[in-house]
């Protein structure tokens, strides 16, 4: 094949590779970056990075076709290739973006595209030359244009962090990093800490008998984007309007934002990129914040061509995140570059480790570790009731056979000793910087998870006491006391308070739940304390015999009690400390005092805390926390 033929070839492909690439860049920015047709759909998120890696997916996906065309040229020699490629470049490049919406099904995006790729063909084949020589001429223009996308996003990027970090406040001399470590999924009761049967957090042990460990934190909520926004704001969700995929707006400040106007370096680390991300809201106030795009898989995975075959797959082990996961190493190695790069200044850093998240696929031999080691409690019944088509991976696990499903257990059970190693990494590497003796590090989880217990699987789902108890452990050489277990009841939505209290940091946002610090610095008082709630919003992408298919859910803890209401279901009332695996309903046996007393503490403390007026969307609360 002559230079000529083949440049006939390759001049269209970069052409319409570039060009579908850049359009479905801004088009995926706009519906599922800033949500102008998709405001509820957090978890399909992207960043403006996607400009340019939309544009290098559809180039390479444009430059396969051009050299399958190359070959077509060889093998039929006398075939005009151009004629048939263009025509289906067009094709390919309009079904790119008519699917960009979401709002059309396949066969409306297939019909469309395939209407447009005919009608043009008809004009093209009258205009072959004039139509190539065009792409031939405008080629350097497309390149420059991707190029100028690619610098212009790295490179402001770049630049704002620069120039921000320059811009910080003088932070308190000798004021300390603080490190906020979440575990995602990560129940109390499976950690040997908390009395396990099985030696799961050997590190975190060791890391708890020199800090102060609470026995009884309860998670504001049992999934992600609810309890990583109570724990960055300091308020429960109802009052921070955080619901299902409802993204977390600007009515109160976040920790990093009050951090960062105290001259801190503030850096955000996700593993979960579906929820603790850019598009839920999470980022603000961080000068650096790392989620998508961590790897190929993972920018593949976020442009138009890796969702669709994402979605039209079986399931199985793919694109999927879920999978093909960003791993505590990752986030490690992102949080110390970070850390390198300026260390002028404190920092505080709050990272997400993803690792024992369903589906359980911890590396070997973590999978394998604990096949055959006794945890005393045999695994519990599982409601079967759950459809096929709908919820695949539930149906999957709650159908196993009983060694199969407790192999589960055994892989979130080695998914923990793996997180808790990764740990003790980081550690060391903190220690080799010199860090360790100035660094507050809170250990704890956004929520758990259900193996059976109550009929249910994962998370997201209930507000019983495996979801709702995560492990909570302050760490600091010489500040905090070593070897404290402290038994109060407390809530996740106390870590602001608490964080800026020991870092000394004064601010004039209020925290309606105070620092928990105080429990161990005057240990034999017993302040009043508001009793901690938990709530979750209805979720109709559970099985319908989920409670929180059924609607929203709230639930206090007390010392003793632990009342669950729904929007439609009967009340549900336990006493914790008797019966930990909540097996008693109370409030069906005829106990109402106890009831009475529990739904009136609820509602009282639900009233206490009504949210302000939404402030505008746009609006940003740092300048009032600036002194």
């Amino acid at each position: 094949m002559s230079d000529n033929n083949k440049s006939r070839l390759l001049v269209p492909g970069v052409w319409f590779g570039l060009v579908a690439g850049l359009v479905e860049g801004l088009g995926l920015q706009a519906v599922y970056g800033y949500g102008w047709l998709t405001p509820n759909n957090v978890r399909a998120g992207v960043a403006v990075e996607i400009v340019w890696i939309s544009a290098l997916v559809n180039l390479g996906l444009f430059l396969l076709l051009a050299l399958f065309g190359m070959l077509l040229q060889r093998l039929l020699p006398k075939l005009e290739v151009p004629k048939l490629l263009v025509p289906l470049f067009v094709f390919v490049a309009c079904v790119d973006w008519l699917a960009l919406s979401g709002r059309l099904g396949p066969v409306a995006v297939l019909s469309l595209a395939a209407g447009i790729a005919v009608t043009f063909n008809r004009w093209f084949q009258k205009h072959v030359p004039d139509t190539l020589n065009l792409l031939r001429r405008t080629l350097p223009a497309v390149v420059a244009i991707a190029v100028f996308a690619f610098l212009a996003i790295e490179g402001t990027g770049w630049l704002r962090k620069r120039v921000a970090t320059a811009k910080l406040p003088p932070a308190t001399p000798g004021a300390p990093n603080v490190l906020v470590v979440v575990i995602d999924t990560l129940r109390a009761d499976h950690m040997s800490l908390y009395g396990y049967g099985r030696e799961t957090s050997p590190h975190l042990d060791v890391i708890a008998r020199q800090g102060v460990v609470f026995d009884n934190d309860i998670s504001p909520s049992p999934w992600t984007l609810g309890s990583h926004a109570s724990m960055l704001t300091g308020r429960y969700p109802h009052e921070n309007g955080v619901d299902h995929e409802v993204a977390l707006d600007h009515r109160y400040p976040t920790l990093p934002e009050i951090f960062d106007a105290h001259g801190y370096r503030t850096g955000g680390f996700s593993a979960n990129v579906y929820y603790f991300a850019r598009r839920s809201g999470l980022a603000r106030g961080f000068l650096h914040f790392d989620d998508y795009f961590y790897s190929a898989a993972s920018m593949f995975f976020r442009t138009l061509w890796g969702r669709i075959i994402n979605k039209y797959t079986p399931d199985s082990p793919r694109f999927d995140e879920l999978y093909a996961r960003k791993r505590a190493p990752q986030v490690n190695q992102e949080l110390l570059s970070w850390i390198d790069r300026d260390r002028s200044k404190p920092f505080f850093a709050f990272i997400n480790y993803f690792d024992i998240h369903e589906p359980y696929l911890p590396l070997h031999p973590y999978r394998e570790m604990f096949y055959g080691v006794s945890t005393k409690d045999a695994p519990p019944s599982i409601d079967q009731r759950i459809d096929r088509k709908e919820h695949p991976y539930l149906y999957r696990v709650s159908h196993m056979s009983p060694q199969d499903f407790q192999h589960q257990v055994d892989a979130y059970d080695g998914a923990i000793y793996y997180v808790d190693e990764e740990i003790a990494s980081l550690f060391a590497e903190l220690e080799k910087r010199g860090l360790s003796q100035n660094t507050l590090v809170v250990i704890t989880s956004d929520h758990g998870e259900c193996f059976g217990d109550h009929g249910l699987l994962t998370h997201w789902n209930s507000l019983y006491r495996e979801i709702v108890h995560v492990p909570l452990i302050y760490y600091w050489p010489g500040k905090t006391p070593a070897g404290v277990r402290i038994t109060k009841t407390v809530s996740a939505v106390s870590l602001p308070a608490t964080v800026l209290e020991l870092a000394g940091i004064k601010t004039d946002v209020a925290f309606p739940v105070a620092s928990v610090a105080q429990l161990w610095e005057r240990p034999g008082v017993d302040p009043a304390w508001p009793d901690p709630l938990a709530e979750i919003g209805r979720n109709l992408d559970l099985p319908e015999s989920y409670p929180a298919y059924q609607g929203w859910l709230k639930a206090i803890v007390d010392p003793q009690w632990h009342l669950i209401v729904s929007e439609k279901l009967p009340p549900e009332l336990y006493d914790w400390n008797a019966d930990p695996r909540e097996l008693h309903n109370h409030a069906a046996g005829g106990d109402e005092e106890a009831l009475k007393t529990m739904s009136t503490k609820l509602w009282n403390e639900v009233a206490s805390r009504n949210p302000p007026e939404q402030v505008a969307p746009n609006a940003s609360p740092v300048a009032s926390i600036r002194k």
